[in-house]
């Protein structure tokens, strides 16, 4: 087995970018966090150009949203050319490839699909997003209290509590040693997992009240009162709903809510355009992170009112 090396420059730019991404969970950061989803059929140069894309956008918003690209850790493909690692046509690769997203300054996110991949590329990741399907897997809790950044958790009535309590505790569970060899090992705990909801404007509003009534079981952990909201989720009857959606979260931003820390959008730059989800060319994408940089500068107006008045509302 070789050992890949990531360069220092991806190493900085990872730890960086968790330290703020958890600031913006513990609401400690009031910019929001938009997770960016390229469209599947993407290839490595699209993804690429995608990345400068959005650090040329990231220039203008920096101060109201900060910009995440999801990935998959099953793209990650390494091999040694000369000694050299090298990462060939796939997308994680330009985390470590000096043309890529590093240079643009575009931290990575990944959803997590099984115990085993992501044990391999931690590196290289500032984000975890958890599917749906395997949030009630107790595997899956083990694992994410063993990772070292944020992970969302899928889920389709509200807070997974007990994916969160299970997540943030110690557990003694089967899986990768630094040698690649599988063990027994010890986690500490992650107390960084929080809430991804799909996008659906009525479950935003049942679950936003049990956020406000407190959690006194979920204290420990930092970003319980986070939510973020899924806007490229399409529903089994491929609905377009996503629209609406994200007008009503617009709405609660400009509202002044606080909860509502994140939200996942899609993009496409092929020119094309799907007809069952909101518009995800690049000139749509770019008119949300801007109508999103604008709700967030309102809500911080209130929430500075409220704090100049003596009210405090969460």
């Amino acid at each position: 087995m070789s050992e890949v090396c990531v360069p220092e420059s991806t190493r900085r730019l990872t730890m960086t970018t968790r330290c703020q991404v958890e600031s913006i969970l513990a609401q400690q950061d009031d910019r929001l966090l938009v997770i960016v989803r390229p469209r599947l059929a993407q290839g490595s140069a699209k993804i690429l150009k995608l990345c400068h894309r959005l650090q040329r956008l990231g220039q203008n918003s920096c101060n109201d949203v900060m910009m995440v690209l999801q990935v998959n850790p099953e793209n990650v493909c390494a091999s040694v050319n000369g000694g050299s690692p090298r990462y060939t046509n796939q997308p994680v690769g330009y985390m470590t490839n000096e043309q890529g997203s590093t240079t643009s300054g575009i931290p990575v996110a990944a959803e997590i699909r099984g115990t085993i991949l992501v044990h391999y590329v931690p590196d290289l990741l500032s984000l975890g997003l958890a599917a749906g399907c395997e949030v009630q897997s107790q595997s899956l809790r083990e694992l994410v209290s063993g990772l070292p950044f944020p992970i969302g958790l899928r889920n389709n009535s509200g807070v997974p509590i007990d994916a969160i309590k299970s997540s943030a505790e110690q557990h003694q569970c089967f899986g990768i040693t630094k040698l690649g060899q599988l063990a027994v090992i010890s986690t500490a705990g992650n107390a960084h997992a929080f809430t991804v909801l799909p996008g659906n404007s009525d479950l935003i509003d049942q679950t936003l009240p049990q956020i406000r009534k407190g959690g006194g079981e979920l204290q420990q952990t930092s970003s319980w009162r986070s939510i973020v909201i899924d806007c490229s989720y399409e529903t089994p009857t491929d609905i377009p709903r996503n629209a609406a959606v994200l007008a009503h979260v617009a709405a609660l931003l400009q509202n002044g809510e606080t909860s509502l820390t994140g939200i996942v959008v899609e993009a496409d730059i092929t020119g094309e355009r799907r007809t069952s989800n909101i518009g995800t060319d690049w000139a749509s994408v770019e008119a949300t992170i801007e109508e999103l940089s604008a709700c967030v500068r309102a809500r911080r107006a209130i929430v500075k009112a409220r704090k100049d008045a003596g009210h405090c509302y969460c």
